[in-house]
């Protein structure tokens, strides 16, 4: 539907009373002077106006010795200023090149004065933006102005690319420690002291002394070491900042696209191939975290808090795999809220809950009367397959938008696209994770719907799912374990068994006390509850184990 002002526009176009402003342009000031090529488009549109019997504006819009590869002129934009307030219904030129010589501005402009009902007449074409042919126009031009802004974004590309292989800084905002000397082709980037002390003293504690990120939040912040945006240093932005190009850049090689830039380096080479080796290795570690341990997400201690999956590391040796209260690692020794929850060996805890689901999926009794806690020892819970992939596609969503978040952000303090992108790259890999997770839960779903479920299995079923968990590495199990909604919660400790609480057992080659293979000087091994709140996964689970064998 017309707008209204189009439908009093249709009216006046029907009884001949449109307003015409009319434009001119020469492009020299000798043009202008002589006034010849003036008043020749002068006399053109005025009497195109006179024989369609249109009311011209009192003083034609006239920009003399001004170019038409110039999108903003000082009487056209004036026109169209007045179009836009209504006061004009069309707008006459003798050729369509005095109106602009690129066709990316024609079709901008056109388009602009048709989008508010003002027509366009060009007389020596025959062209009116209001007729079947001046539409097709539009369209031309408009395909036209689109291969244009292609062309001029490959050639502003190339021309970059080009200066920045002279040597020369294109980017707009200089990468942090370093800050843009010169204009244009002469642009160079030169160290910024402060800066370069900040990436200096990251590099010593971060990288070298292994410090903490909020130890080194608070490190440069009370050194006034500030970010390259206003504010301070948090954790966050600390964590954003460490994963761009930082490392080679401060090397002495500024990356533009696959150009390379020589610029002053603030870190040696080795010191730079230490960052990046470190960076790496804390992605990676981030990349694998859910799955390096098996229980990791599952585990409840005493205190009623999260467990997290850690192997800490000593200078001397490394210690065994450990569950440990999350709770108790955010407090201090004398904090008055600590609690007294104590490490739990995984390897301990792995195998002892994977007893219990695995005597589940191989005992055709404990799979006919999956509601018996007391046959397996594992307390069965309602059927939730369908709430936990509603919340694993939640905190899959939720992923999603932290990453975006964080993309947007990483662009704000000044990072390319490019280097944003690999800064989310941990956080793609959860997606990735999270993604195959929802996957395996609705497959199960769908399963567990379309299985009838039979009240005995035979001992020929049972011994190939016995024989197919054999085979199941951990990543196996734990897929096992996530799709039957599994929940692990430490009820305590007892004094272990094989040692009598002592820590050792025997004494090793060197003729010193052996550490106890069970709970490795621990002298005490968790009591534990398993609970799996959606058992129809463990029966979809067991019929693919008899299949695959």
């Amino acid at each position: 539907m017309p707008s209204q002002r189009k439908r009093v526009q249709n009216a006046v176009r029907v009884t001949g009373t449109l307003r015409a402003a009319i434009y001119c342009r020469v492009s020299t000031a000798s043009q202008a002077i002589d006034g010849t090529s003036l008043e020749s488009q002068l006399e053109t549109c005025r009497d195109h106006c006179e024989r369609n019997s249109w009311v011209t504006l009192p003083d034609p819009f006239v920009d003399g010795g001004v170019s038409g590869a110039l999108a903003s002129r000082p009487q056209l934009d004036a026109m169209v200023a007045m179009a836009e307030r209504g006061e004009i219904d069309v707008v006459v030129v003798s050729r369509l090149d005095r109106l602009g010589r690129s066709v990316l501005h024609l079709a901008t402009l056109v388009q602009r004065l048709d989008e508010i009902g003002v027509r366009v007449v060009v007389v020596s074409g025959g062209v009116d933006t209001s007729t079947p042919t001046g539409r097709l126009l539009l369209t031309i031009l408009g395909a036209l102005a689109e291969f244009e802004r292609v062309l001029i974004q490959e050639r502003t590309t190339e021309g970059l690319h080009r200066r920045a292989g002279e040597g020369a800084y294109v980017a707009s905002v200089a990468p942090y420690g370093y800050r843009r000397v010169g204009t244009g082709r002469e642009a160079r980037l030169e160290v910024d002291e402060t800066q370069a002390q900040a990436i200096k003293m990251i590099y010593e504690r971060l990288i070298v002394g292994q410090d903490s990120m909020a130890d080194l939040v608070r490190a440069l912040n009370e050194a006034n070491l500030a970010p390259q945006q206003d504010g301070k240093w948090s954790v966050p932005r600390l964590s954003r900042w460490i994963r761009g190009s930082v490392a080679s850049t401060a090397a002495g090689v500024w990356q533009y696209g696959d150009t390379r830039v020589e610029v002053p380096p603030i870190l040696a080479q080795h010191e730079a191939d230490a960052w990046t080796a470190w960076l790496a290795n804390r992605d990676a570690q981030k990349s694998i975290r859910h799955s390096t341990y098996m229980l990791s997400g599952m585990v409840t201690m005493p205190c009623g808090g999260s467990a997290t999956g850690r192997t800490a590391k000593t200078k001397s040796r490394a210690q065994s795999p450990i569950y440990a209260c999350l709770d108790r690692l955010d407090r201090r020794a004398d904090h008055p809220e600590q609690y007294d929850c104590r490490n739990v060996l995984v390897d301990a805890l792995d195998n002892a809950v994977w007893a219990k689901v695995a005597s589940a999926l191989t005992d055709p009794r404990a799979l006919a009367a999956l509601s018996a806690a007391d046959t397996v020892g594992i307390d069965i819970g309602g059927d939730g397959l369908a709430t936990r992939l509603a919340e694993v596609t939640a905190q899959l969503e939720k992923t999603r938008e932290r990453a975006a978040t964080e993309y947007k952000a990483a662009v704000m303090d000044g990072f390319d696209a490019l280097t944003a992108r690999e800064m989310v790259t941990y956080l793609r890999d959860d997606i990735t994770m999270l993604d195959a997770e929802r996957g395996r839960l609705a497959l199960a779903l769908a399963r567990t719907r379309r299985a009838r479920r039979s009240k005995t299995e035979t001992d020929e079923a049972a011994a190939r799912v016995a024989l197919a968990i054999e085979n199941l590495d951990r990543d196996g199990r734990r897929a096992v374990l996530l799709a039957a909604g599994t929940e692990v919660k430490v009820t305590g400790y007892e004094e272990c068994s094989k040692c009598s609480g002592r820590g050792y057992a025997g004494r090793g080659t060197d003729g010193a006390p052996a550490p106890c293979p069970a709970c490795r000087r621990m002298r005490v091994l968790p009591t534990v509850k398993v609970t799996v709140t959606l058992p129809e996964a463990l029966v979809v689970a067991r019929e693919e184990l008899a299949a695959a064998v």
